[in-house]
């Protein structure tokens, strides 16, 4: 996450110092821009080929539960597809996890989307300004991600605190730049860029730990399923992720035209200004204020992700589902939505396992 900041922060700036050198109209300008980034996307493509690989089961290969082969044909392989899809909405802290992600991002895509009119009519600044702190606020969520890989990792603050930390500092931004608007503060420009500066580290917050939780949602399906899906829960988070921006967009679109703002214009009717104020605070902070909500609701943490997987372990073992203690059942209902005597394929005969796996429980 803390290359995809690098990569949004070289977006907004790489094209602007070209320009300076080329010119606005001059075709070598975008040449220059996409032959710069396609040999970025290429070294990360290379440096991700070379630095990941496959994760190895505990289990043996003829043991791990596989799901049955759709028939060969187009319809069958489209119907297969839509199921697996519907069936991730069935694990509990996936569809947290799923409104968590969609509300948080989406709020910042209303963001975004309406700033720079928000400051060129609301503040009457120019357009300039608009992209300054735009450019500081993508800068500062480089590092604002390795801080909050620190929070998460070294002093092991759960996904939710950490979430609840990033939506409240960007809750105060939000306040701060509404009062300016509303009393039509003299700011200066320093005290900004401070202000977006401090949003740039709350962002990165909000854009890393979605991502950083999902790596954990297979394993909880795991203890439903038996299986190992991580390509279906990716594929639903991508799907529904498109849509969501998507439709925000048109949305906006929508609100602004009906309010009857019109691009191009030197100035606005206030019922324009309106909207736009309301859709950078109001929409904005009504899905950050959703997703704070839903953050007291979402369970996974270290500590129950721990419990889960020796869990996980404990039955690859074919040990007996009565041995689990009151604690781990409380934590698997929590997280998968399913009591425990509904999990692990419920009725289905468990595979031995060998001393290697043995060996990874006590570890």
């Amino acid at each position: 996450m803390m290359f995809s900041s690098l990569g949004s922060f070289l977006a907004v700036s790489v094209p602007g110092v070209i320009m300076t050198y080329t010119g606005k109209d001059n075709a070598i300008t975008y040449t220059l821009t996409g032959v710069i980034f396609s040999v970025i996307y290429c070294v990360a493509v290379f440096i991700t080929w070379y630095t990941t690989w496959e994760a190895k089961d505990i289990q043996d290969a003829d043991e791990v539960q596989k799901p049955p082969a759709p028939a060969r044909h187009f319809l069958s392989h489209v119907k297969h597809m839509f199921v697996d899809l519907a069936s991730s909405f069935k694990i509990r802290a996936f569809r947290q996890h799923l409104l968590i992600y969609i509300c948080s991002f989406t709020a910042m895509d209303v963001f975004l989307a309406v700033f720079t009119y928000f400051v060129i009519y609301g503040l009457k600044q120019d357009a300039s300004l608009a992209s300054l702190l735009l450019s500081n606020m993508m800068f500062m969520s480089i590092p604002g991600t390795f801080l909050f890989m620190l929070l998460l990792g070294r002093f092991s603050m759960t996904p939710s605190n950490a979430l609840r930390l990033s939506y409240i500092s960007i809750a105060v931004v939000l306040l701060y730049l509404y009062g300016v608007y509303l009393w039509q503060w003299h700011v200066p420009v320093l005290l900004f860029s401070a202000a977006f500066l401090f949003m740039g580290i709350a962002r990165a917050g909000l854009y890393y730990i979605p991502w950083n939780i999902y790596s954990f949602i297979p394993d909880i399906d795991e203890m439903v399923t038996r299986q190992r899906r991580e390509g279906i829960f990716a594929g639903g988070m991508v799907l529904t992720r498109k849509s969501s921006v998507a439709i925000a967009i048109f949305i906006i679109g929508v609100v602004l035209q009906e309010s009857g703002f019109a691009k191009g214009n030197g100035a606005q009717p206030d019922s324009a200004i309106t909207a736009i104020v309301l859709l950078m605070v109001g929409v904005t902070g009504a899905l950050l204020a959703v997703s704070f909500w839903l953050t007291f609701q979402f369970k996974l943490t270290q500590r129950s992700h721990k419990l889960l997987i020796k869990e996980v372990a404990r039955r690859k073992l074919g040990d007996s589902p009565k041995d689990c203690d009151a604690e781990t059942r409380e934590v698997i209902k929590a997280l998968t939505g399913y009591a425990y005597d509904d999990v692990w394929g419920a009725s289905k005969k468990e595979p031995l396992q060998d001393a290697a796996v043995k060996s990874e429980l006590k570890g």
